[in-house]
């Protein structure tokens, strides 16, 4: 949803992605920002709302409300999460998932994915990890930038 160089009916692309999925008991994660905000009320049991940017931490509570939601656990700070924690968040209808680029020197460290979660919301965290078979090193490569 977020590539806006494509000229296709997002909407319909989703709806029509939802309901394979649906069919086919498959989650679907969706790429949602401050651009493609309209679209994220979904409301379907399967699809989760990754958060890009341009939301407040405020507007993503809203949307967990009726919402599953991916929190980008790469960026997301202790004092977002402490501030969820105070307004109640729903941290058991909501998932923390990595950032995933394949390019060389976008990895993260294990000693920053462990600091991550070490930060207790009772979330579940994920992340990608390099396959060594395919010989790209990208997401292990430079994972020290981010400590």
């Amino acid at each position: 949803l977020n590539i806006s160089e494509e000229q296709v009916d997002k909407q319909s692309e989703l709806e029509n992605t939802i309901r394979l999925c649906t069919e086919h008991n498959l989650n679907l994660i969706v790429d949602i920002n401050g651009a493609t905000k309209n679209i994220a009320d979904i409301n379907s049991e399967n699809v989760y709302l990754r958060i890009d940017d341009g939301f407040t931490v405020d507007e993503i509570l809203n949307l967990s409300e009726k919402n599953k939601i991916v929190l980008n656990a790469s960026t997301v700070t202790e004092e977002e999460l402490e501030y969820m924690k105070l307004r109640n968040a729903k941290f058991f209808n909501m998932l923390s998932l990595h950032n995933f680029y394949p390019k060389r020197f976008t990895g993260i460290s294990k000693k920053y994915l462990l600091k991550k979660k070490e930060i207790k919301t009772n979330m579940v965290i994920l992340w990608f990890l390099g396959a060594r078979c395919t010989g790209s090193r990208s997401t292990t490569e430079g994972g020290e930038i981010r400590k």
